[in-house]
């Protein structure tokens, strides 16, 4: 039998473990798995919508000098920084 010298084939394996070590119970294994499985999936999809959304119907246009795109983009940074009493 080959062992893998690969470090992020033995990096998969640990952290599947780690996900089904909360058949156990709930333990520190899990919550770190669990915390950078989150982590990396939020990233990815900030990180698509970053390139797909943003950039191609916000910073394109207005590069381009198309500047109905600053209405929107004021909205949306207005939406973000409001205060709720």
């Amino acid at each position: 039998m080959n062992f893998s010298t690969s470090i992020d084939i033995w990096i998969e394996a640990l952290l599947t473990l780690s996900v089904f070590s909360l058949l156990y119970k709930n333990n520190i294994f899990w919550k770190i798995s669990q915390s950078l499985f989150i982590g990396i999936s939020v990233g990815y999809i900030f990180s698509v919508w970053f390139i797909d959304v943003f950039e191609k119907q916000t910073i394109l246009p207005l590069l381009n000098g198309d500047f109905k795109a600053v209405i929107p983009l004021i909205l949306g940074i207005l939406l973000l920084f409001s205060i709720s009493k």
